[in-house]
Formats: C-alpha cells, sequence, structure tokens
C-alpha cells in the first residue's frame, strides 16, 4: 500500500545528514512555524488564537459582529476561528520568509564565498564590525549576512528585502540605516567594506528609483557623491568612503552577480548558487501539509462537531502499535503498519475528501503530524508517570492538596529582556540557569541584605542576579571555572575599567615570546602546530603578566579563541574533533588566520570589559558581597553560615557531562591530567553512591528499569544530588526557602520527575511543600547531536519551593 502514496518529506522527522542538516538550518524559521500549527491542532487552540487578536482587528475585521451571531449561526462561529487563524499564520510567515533568504545567502557565502569567516550571529557581526572600526561604538542594528575574507582584507555587509513595493518611506531608508552610522564614525575602516543592499524579488522600475531615493535622502549629508553618481549603484558600486562603498542587487541574477564581482575570481558557480540553494529546500512537507489540515480540520470542527485529531488519538491508543523514531525509514514504515490497522476502524465519515485513497493519505498525513507532534514533547513510545497537572498526593507531599501551577517566568519578569544581559553572557556555558527564574525567586522568597547559597552554581547566575538585587550570594561547584568567571560576572571594582589599558596590554600579547602549553598529554591531537605555537605564546604573555582584572579579561577572551582555533567542535558543548571542524581549520590555515585570532581575542575583550563597566555603573551603590568557591564537592563542604534561602538548579540526571564540557578551558588555565581526571570522578552521577534514596516514585522507576547500569546511575544522582542540596539545606534559617529549578529526564525511555522525587524526600525530612511552578520553556536547548540522552531538551521545567520548618 506504502507504494501506491506519494513520498513524505517531513524534515523535522528525518534523519541528521549533511544535507539534512543543511535544509533544517535555512528552513529553520519555517519549520518553527509548522511546529506552531502542529500544536494549535493537537491542543485545539484555535480559540486562543481568536482571544489573542489586538482591539482594532476584532471590529474592523467584524470578529465582534460574528462573536455576537455565533451562538445560533455556526457560520459565524467559524468566521472568528478562521480569521484568527490564517492572521496568525499570515503575519508569522512574513516574518519567517526573511530568515530564509538570510538562510540562503549565508550558506552561498560559506559555499562559493571564498570566506574566511561568515558569522551566524548578530551580535557576531556586530562584534566584528567593531573590531573592523578599531573598537567604535554604534548602535545595534540587524545585519542579514556578512562575509569576511581576512586574506584580501575585505568584509560584504548585505541587507536583504524580499521585494521593495511594499513598506513606506521609513522601511526604504532603513536599509541604510547602519551605513549611515559607519559614515557617520569618520574612521577609516581596516577592511574595505562593501554594503550590498538587495532585492530578492524585483517589482516596478518606479519602487526601485523610489527606493534609491530614500536611500540617498538618508545619505546625503554624509557623502559628496552626487545623485546622479548615486543612481548608479544598481549598475555598479558607489565609493562613498575610503574603504567604504555600496551597491544594489535587484533579483537573483543581480545578488549573484554582485557576489561574483566582490569575490573578484572567475568562479562561475556562483551564478548558479542561489537556484541550487533554492532546488536544495524545495522538498519538504512540514509546512503546506500541517497548513492544509489545520485550516480542514478547524472547518471540521466547526461544521460537523467531529473532530479527526481526536479519532486518531483514539484508534492509535485501541491499535496499540508505536511509532518507530529509531530512523526516518523505521518511522515511515511504522506509520504505514498503523494505517493498515487503522483504516478498518475509522467508520465514521469525518475525512473531507471523497476517495478512499485521499482518505487514506489524510489519514497518514495525520499519523505524521501526530509523529512530529511527540517527537517534540519526548512523548514517543512511553507513558509519563504523572500527567503535567496531577494532583500532588497528599501522603507523599506533606500537608498540601496544591496543583502545579503553569506559568512563564519570562513573563512575570519582563524586565529582563535578554538572558545574557550585562555580564551574564561573557562566558559560554550549557544549559545555563535563566535570570528569570533567579530573579523571580530572589524578589519572591527573600529580602535585601539576606544570604542565598547555590551549591550547583555553574555560571554563576544567582551570584549575577543576587547582586543586582542587592542580596548576598555563596556559590559553590565542583567545576573549578567558577573561580574565574565570578571575578569578571560580578567585577568587584567600583571605578570604570579603562579601554586603553586594555588595548595596551592586548599590544603587548601579540609581542610577547614567552610560552606556555598545557600539561596536556594529547594537545597536539586537538590543533595544528602552527595554531598551537601562537595560542601558546599569547598565552605565555598571561601566564608571565602580574595578575589584574585586565589580564582576567584577556584570559577569558583567549579561552574562547583556544577551543575556536582548535579541530574541537567550537558550537557544541561537549569536547569532540569532528570532520566538518578539521575541514574549517584547514581551509582558515589557507587565509590570515592570526589576524583573525588578534582580532577575535581583541574584540571580546572590548566587549567583556563594556559589560563589566555597565555592570559596575548599574551597582555603583550596592554593598553586597558575592563568595564563592570552585572546584569543591558541595556534598560535604563545612559552612560557616546560615543563609535565609537556597536557589540552585542541579544537573538533570547524565543531560550534561560539565567537567568534559570545559575540559580544554581547564587545561589551558594550568590544570593537569590527573587533577581534571580527579573533579571528573566527583561529577553526577558518574561516582559511587555512598547510599540509596528510596522515595515512592523513585521505587516506582527502579522498578521498571531492566538494567543495572542504568540502576546504578540512577542511585548515584539521587545519592550526590540530595547529599549536597541536604548540606546547604542544613544551613537555613528557620522558615528559610528552598528553590529548586529542575527538569523532567529520560532514562532508558522513563520519564524521571526529579522535582517529586525531591519533594517526597524532604517533606520526609522536615521540610514542607509550598509551591510547583511549571514553565514551558521552548527555545532552552540542550546538544542535539552525538547521542546527547535528551537532544531536544527538556519540554517544561520545574521550580519546587521547599520551606525548611
Amino acid at each position: 500500500m506504502e507504494s501506491a502514496y506519494p513520498e513524505r518529506f517531513f524534515l523535522h522527522l528525518m534523519d541528521s545528514s549533511e544535507e539534512i542538516d543543511l535544509k533544517k538550518d535555512i528552513l529553520e524559521s519555517p519549520l518553527g512555524l509548522a511546529s506552531k500549527v502542529i500544536e494549535w491542532l493537537f491542543e485545539e487552540k484555535f480559540e486562543e488564537l481568536r482571544n489573542e487578536l489586538d482591539e482594532i482587528k476584532q471590529f474592523v475585521a467584524g470578529i465582534d459582529r460574528a462573536q455576537k451571531l455565533s451562538s445560533n449561526y455556526p457560520l459565524a462561529s467559524y468566521y472568528s476561528s478562521m480569521f484568527a487563524f490564517h492572521q496568525h499564520v499570515h503575519s508569522s510567515f512574513r516574518a519567517r520568509q526573511g530568515k530564509v533568504l538570510e538562510k540562503m545567502i549565508q550558506n552561498v557565502l560559506k559555499q562559493y564565498g571564498r570566506c574566511d569567516e561568515v558569522p551566524g550571529g548578530n551580535d557576531d557581526r556586530l562584534s566584528i564590525l567593531r573590531g573592523i572600526f578599531d573598537g567604535a561604538e554604534f548602535h545595534s542594528y540587524d545585519i542579514d549576512a556578512m562575509g569576511i575574507s581576512a586574506i584580501n582584507k575585505k568584509t560584504i555587509i548585505i541587507q536583504l528585502r524580499s521585494r521593495d513595493d511594499t513598506g513606506g518611506t521609513t522601511a526604504k531608508g532603513s536599509l541604510v540605516d547602519l551605513l549611515r552610522e559607519l559614515l557617520q564614525l569618520k574612521k577609516i575602516p581596516q577592511s574595505d567594506i562593501l554594503y550590498l543592499v538587495c532585492i530578492w524579488d524585483p517589482r516596478e522600475a518606479q519602487q526601485r528609483n523610489s527606493t534609491i531615493n530614500k536611500m540617498f535622502s538618508a545619505l546625503q549629508h554624509l557623502i559628496t557623491v552626487s545623485e546622479k553618481e548615486f543612481y548608479g549603484i544598481v549598475e555598479k558600486k558607489v565609493e562613498l568612503q575610503e574603504n567604504i562603498s555600496l551597491k544594489m542587487a535587484y533579483g537573483t541574477d543581480e545578488i549573484a552577480h554582485a557576489l561574483l564581482e566582490w569575490i573578484g575570481d572567475k568562479n562561475e558557480e556562483v551564478l548558479t548558487s542561489i537556484p541550487k540553494v533554492v532546488g536544495l529546500i524545495s522538498d519538504w512537507d512540514d509546512l503546506w501539509i500541517s497548513y492544509a489540515i489545520a485550516s480542514l480540520e478547524l472547518e471540521v470542527a466547526t461544521f460537523s462537531g467531529s473532530s479527526n485529531v481526536r479519532l486518531l488519538n483514539k484508534y492509535y491508543d485501541k491499535i496499540g502499535l508505536r511509532f518507530n523514531f529509531e530512523s526516518y525509514q523505521n518511522l515511515t514504515e511504522s506509520i504505514h503498519g498503523i494505517l493498515q490497522e487503522m483504516i478498518p476502524l475509522w467508520t465514521e465519515d469525518s475525512i473531507p475528501l471523497s476517495s478512499m485513497s485521499g482518505k487514506a493519505q489524510y489519514i497518514r498525513d495525520l499519523l505524521f503530524l501526530k509523529a512530529h507532534y511527540e517527537k517534540d514533547r519526548d512523548t514517543s513510545e512511553q507513558l509519563p508517570l504523572f500527567s503535567i497537572n496531577d494532583v500532588i498526593d497528599t501522603s507523599t507531599a506533606g500537608e498540601t492538596d496544591e496543583q502545579v501551577q503553569l506559568i512563564s517566568f519570562r513573563e512575570l519578569v519582563p524586565e529582563i529582556k535578554d538572558t545574557g544581559y550585562l555580564t551574564h553572557s561573557i562566558f559560554y556555558y550549557p544549559a545555563k540557569f535563566i535570570p528569570q527564574v533567579v530573579r523571580y525567586a530572589l524578589k519572591s522568597f527573600t529580602n535585601e541584605g539576606d544570604w542565598v547559597v547555590d551549591p550547583f552554581a555553574g555560571s554563576g547566575t544567582v551570584g549575577v542576579e543576587a547582586y543586582l538585587c542587592q542580596r548576598n550570594a555563596f556559590l559553590l561547584d565542583l567545576n573549578p571555572l567558577l573561580d574565574y568567571m565570578i571575578p569578571l560576572k560580578v567585577p568587584p571594582e567600583k571605578e570604570r575599567l579603562r579601554e586603553d589599558c586594555l588595548s595596551q596590554m592586548l599590544d603587548g600579547l601579540e609581542r610577547n615570546d614567552g610560552h606556555f602549553t598545557p600539561a596536556w598529554s594529547n594537545i597536539a591531537y586537538w590543533y595544528p602546530p602552527e595554531m598551537l605555537e601562537v595560542l601558546s605564546r599569547y598565552w605565555g604573555f598571561i601566564k608571565n603578566s602580574e595578575h589584574s582584572t585586565y589580564t582576567a579579561i584577556i584570559q577569558s577572551a583567549l579561552l574562547k579563541a583556544s577551543k575556536h582555533f582548535s579541530y574541537a567542535e567550537h558550537r557544541t558543548p561537549k569536547l569532540f574533533r569532528s570532520k566538518s571542524k578539521r575541514r574549517y581549520v584547514e581551509e582558515l590555515l589557507q587565509t590570515d588566520w592570526e589576524e583573525k585570532l588578534k582580532r577575535m581575542i581583541r574584540s571580546h575583550s572590548l566587549e567583556t570589559i563594556r559589560s563589566m563597566n555597565d555592570f559596575a555603573a548599574f551597582t555603583s551603590h550596592h554593598n553586597n558581597r558575592v563568595e564563592f568557591s570552585g572546584g569543591v564537592d558541595s556534598s560535604y563542604y563545612s559552612f560557616q553560615r546560615e543563609f535565609n534561602a537556597l536557589i540552585t538548579s542541579p544537573p538533570y540526571l547524565q543531560a550534561q557531562e560539565y567537567m568534559r564540557t570545559v575540559k580544554m578551558e581547564l587545561f589551558w588555565l594550568g590544570y593537569n591530567d590527573e587533577e581534571i581526571r580527579k573533579l571528573s570522578r566527583l561529577e553526577i552521577p558518574y561516582r559511587k553512591a555512598d547510599r540509596v534514596i528510596q522515595t515512592p516514585t523513585l521505587e516506582k522507576i527502579r522498578s521498571e528499569l531492566t538494567r543495572a547500569d542504568l540502576t546504578k546511575l540512577l542511585d548515584s544522582y539521587f545519592c550526590h544530588t540530595i547529599n549536597a542540596l541536604e548540606n546547604a539545606m542544613n544551613q537555613l534559617k528557620a522558615n528559610g526557602t528552598a528553590c529548586i529549578f529542575i527538569g523532567n529526564p529520560l532514562i532508558d525511555g522513563i520519564k524521571v520527575e526529579i522535582w517529586r522525587i525531591l519533594m517526597e524526600y524532604f517533606t520526609d525530612n522536615g521540610y514542607s511543600f509550598e509551591n510547583l511552578y511549571e514553565d514551558r520553556i521552548k527555545n532552552r536547548q540542550l546538544f542535539g547531536t552525538r547521542k546527547n540522552k535528551n537532544p531536544d531538551g527538556m519540554k517544561s521545567e520545574f521550580l519546587l519551593i521547599l520551606r525548611k520548618g
């Protein structure tokens, strides 16, 4: 039967490969829209979309009138939901299509542009631009794409529009907002810059002239080029200032020719590169099928009162077969098997297609969408031990019958709009504790001047937020990197750090002749010899310099650069050497990589000092303290004070291996093999349990596990996690609060509700349950490849609140 149906390409479900990963990267934004549509479909959220329409649309589109008639006229009810659904999809798609164009151009630059670097994030692009302009400050504008050719000392900045017959005067003029500010600097950039304005889908010549006119109006007071000369930007680039030129390209052919001219060679592949990328991403079914079916199901639900999604779920449960997510082929075969069993059972005349073949394909597509929905929520091939909104059992939860409260910490703490604000983003750290959760706990359960403790301090988020909120914090972590992060994240100096002093030290870095090589037995495995030699010289300067805040800042930049300029994947947390990174380094070696290395170190150092100065200015009148100790075992630490609250986020079972994540950094900081092995042996959950924790939920999970090694891992995790928590919570004052933020990982396909196990244990040991909050954080993703135990991250995270008696 399967061969009778057209093949389906559900990109979200397909196996990882170089081509599929590239497609997913380019189509990331519309794929996200498909996921949202599937969520609305399977969670029946169409009514919520209608309620989210703003007041103007409510009456201008006739929604208010339709609502008044909806009680006895189904068409009126359908209109309200239909309009809201299509409005959300179309407005969201308009915003997302530009992201696809950006990704396509970035891919062309990477594959054909002879670029040493094509930065993917806007922050990275702006940072590079600051370096090109010798650390100059300017506003943060969005850059759609950027390519750097270090060997030729030239940079291309690309601003994209899908078409130019939309948007008014402001929108057309905004194409050169960034260019205008660069010209206002009146500085000669260190790289020859081409500012390329691209209109993907050209329309009327009148619009072309209008766009050029608006750009000229925005720039004319900064340039000496005449209006007539300026109109030549469509045909050829116009020099606006030394090392800064502007060009406009209309349509994909002109864009390709503009890129070929910038590259400066005879690589004719560039001229066909855009059609190649378009062809690559044309075959995928996620969005059109989810949108079409959701549209039809909205109609079916309104006019017939039926729901094919509910029928699908009913028969899926009745059959008992399950999706096989081991590979896309296995998934497709399992869907075919389920379909064969389901078709005879589906006797309802609910599917809005007339032919038997059409009905079967419709059910098959519903099954693909259900598989997509389940994959997004980690519910495939397993049943949760407890429902999300399950009432907490009073026999194990103490004297309470409270329910889980579904909230959004980002909405509760709207003053934090960026999780990396101030000094939070100085160091990379996997699975960071988001500051909104910490701020909420601090404001809800502590007062100014109180002391809080975090025995799993990680990147120090609790310390940063505590200082900002004028609380005192005591931080502990097994990872010694904590000792290097906190002095930069919570700088002790009140006076403003000087950028000129930092620049002088950076100049000394480049002139240094000393060397330092990590005591790492296989250091040569991770670096080409020439890069290792230069990095060793830079590190030698830091090791031989008197310690200061400035050397600490440069050291943090060196940590980042030492990972980037190695064979280790620098975009992922765990330390491993990949073929793609090796290719990247080999290509890098053919360029002026030393110049790029120096630019990265200088750029990151300047970003850090500015973040620290912003932090110091914000907290200039604060007198609270942040004490910290890295490289220690929190389970047996001897505290010397009491605390008002514990705020922490323990590791999520085996979701991350933190010591492996920072292994390269620790070697460069001066640790040796034995010291790192000793720390790794203490990492949860890879150390032997010294007691067995027993709670009803934990016993149930143990009884379902069939592998002894997983039982040992589970025992180790809860033994040492609870040891560390209990050791710190014993120091809480009477009526003190413990706020524990945790997810629900999987072990052998079984969901482990860590919050429930902790609640059961501590309520049996003198603590009372106060509350439990569920936060569905969509974008907190862990590393998704290399067989991560929880590759899609946690779909929900929980803040458990306990009170000390």
